[in-house]
């Protein structure tokens, strides 16, 4: 049943909320593609703003809303912000193919930890079956880069060109002048 309303909203590009039970709360996006482990969103906040492209497990989907005056008036905020709907140029099949194509495109990658609201932002060294190495990128205030070497079991979804991401980038990447 899952995969039938999850295609349906596809192939309409309806905008849904999925909650997986985590603190960070729940995702509003339009689903760009799923298979049987994963589903891959366009985001947006509640304010309809573009804000990334995120992949997590399908099996961690606890809740999916579509329809509602909630969602037709962030729909409505997108729709007078013009939509966002060019394809995505990155490979959503699974874990290791989103994490090397948002890589490749973005020169980063969020690899987060939902259920503790953790997440490492930054270039991935590289990658086995067990672990991720990153170079981690600090938050605006420390700004430092700092080597984690994270389990992959522990990574709950990922995700790329989000606001916060963009402008920590753009913080890190910045060429101050002497």
């Amino acid at each position: 049943m899952l995969d039938k309303i999850l295609e349906e909203l596809r192939l309409d590009c309806k905008l849904c909320k999925m909650d997986r039970g985590y603190k960070c709360g729940a995702d509003i996006g339009i689903i760009i593609g799923f298979n049987d482990d994963f589903v891959c969103i366009k985001k947006y906040d509640r304010d309809g703003l573009y804000d990334g492209i995120k992949l997590f497990r399908k099996s961690d989907i606890e809740e999916l809303v579509y329809n509602g005056n909630e969602l037709h008036s962030i729909n409505k905020f997108i729709q007078n912000r013009g939509t966002h709907l060019e394809p995505v140029d990155l490979d959503c099949s699974g874990f290791d193919e989103f994490m090397e194509s948002a890589c490749g495109k973005y020169g980063y990658v969020s690899l987060n930890k939902d259920s503790d609201n953790t997440c490492y932002i930054g270039q991935v060294i590289g990658h086995d079956d067990d672990f991720v190495h990153i170079l981690n990128y600090g938050n605006p205030s420390r700004r430092d880069k700092t080597n984690v070497v994270l389990a992959k079991w522990e990574i709950e979804s990922m995700d790329v060109d989000d606001i916060y991401g963009r402008n920590l980038m753009s913080i890190h990447t910045h060429k101050i002048r002497a």
